[in-house]
């Protein structure tokens, strides 16, 4: 489903951000629009897809966070093994619905 209007990639870091996301992507698109009919043309051409785009998009946003915090991993396996780990499930759910509305953004 297409959005008229509206950029999906920031859709999907307001999405996954808050409300405050997506700011310098916006600005982004514009300079880049605005250098794009100065730049001089030559013969070779890549044309990247939207979705590969998006993609690449969640890629660098996934690298931001990508720190393990090993402390919080051996404390969590303790738990299991214990059986004392307890599921948020209101968490669960509220990421599996906005899981969904991103799919179908994309």
């Amino acid at each position: 489903m297409k959005i008229p209007g509206k950029d999906p990639n920031l859709l999907l870091e307001k999405a996954l951000l808050g409300k405050n996301a997506g700011v310098n992507a916006a600005k982004e698109n514009k300079v880049s629009k605005q250098q794009a009919p100065s730049q001089s043309v030559s013969a070779d051409q890549v044309d990247i897809s939207e979705k590969a785009r998006t993609l690449q998009k969640l890629n660098q946003l996934a690298a931001l966070g990508g720190e393990v915090r090993i402390e919080r991993v051996e404390q969590l396996q303790a738990e299991i093994k214990a059986g004392t780990y307890a599921l948020d499930t209101e968490k669960i759910a509220e990421k599996l619905l906005r899981a969904t509305v991103i799919d179908k953004i994309l």
